[in-house]
């Protein structure tokens, strides 16, 4: 199975390439009958999955801001992915592409990814479903200090919550006081917020997989209505 990312995040790879082979994983099994996998099964369906990320542009802001900005800028990098690659589109069998942002609801602020999976055939697209991951409260502090900044400075609210963090751990080093803080990836605050609980590739994760789901379903449903 070759699926084509629209981005070359690592992180979003590394997501997005555990979701489909969970996805052969359970089509495995559902094919034995035993519900038992070998280690050898288990390299087999690593080496099916074949996740090819590309750069492309999401055509918002850096730190996107609201469901519309967050959405367009997911169907944007989908779009861009599609074009770069649109000679040899018939190589791959999906097209994913995310795109995380920060959303108000009442007077919290939280971080959801918007993704976007379409499923190919001979390049052509024969479906497509979209979802939200579950969302991740951010300090409303951090967000204020992106927009003091400016959505589209280029800083991120991974970014500004590093960059807190690092310099509470300078200020308790010079004190010699402790804190419970510890580095924090920009990239995945998703992981300090949760108290190493909960990754960022883990959200995108389910979600990538839920969506397949809900793609196999509609497939499915399709077929039946046809029979």
């Amino acid at each position: 199975m070759k699926v084509l990312l629209a981005s070359q995040s690592e992180i979003k790879v590394a997501a997005v390439r555990l979701s489909f082979q969970s996805v052969l994983c359970r089509r495995s099994a559902n094919t034995k009958s035993s519900s038992s996998s070998s280690e050898s099964d288990s390299k087999t369906v690593d080496d099916q999955v074949d996740v090819v990320g590309v750069k492309v542009a999401s055509g918002v802001n850096e730190q996107p801001f609201g469901l519309d900005e967050t959405s367009r800028g997911c169907a944007n990098r989908m779009e861009a992915a599609m074009e770069q690659r649109k000679d040899d589109l018939r190589g791959f069998d999906y097209v994913v592409a995310i795109e995380n942002g920060v959303f108000a609801v009442g007077e919290q602020y939280y971080d959801a990814a918007c993704i976007m999976v379409r499923r190919l055939e001979d390049g052509a697209v024969e479906g497509e479903m979209s979802g939200v991951s579950q969302s991740i409260r951010i300090p409303k502090r951090v967000v204020d200090a992106v927009r003091k900044l400016g959505f589209d400075s280029g800083q991120t609210i991974g970014d500004v919550m590093a960059e807190e963090v690092q310099q509470r751990l300078e200020a308790t080093s010079v004190s010699g006081d402790t804190v419970d803080a510890a580095a924090i990836d920009s990239k995945d605050p998703h992981k300090y917020l949760t108290s190493g609980w909960s990754e960022r590739s883990t959200l995108l994760t389910n979600c990538v997989l839920t969506i397949l789901g809900q793609l196999e379903y509609e497939q499915k449903h399709a077929d039946q209505q046809k029979n």
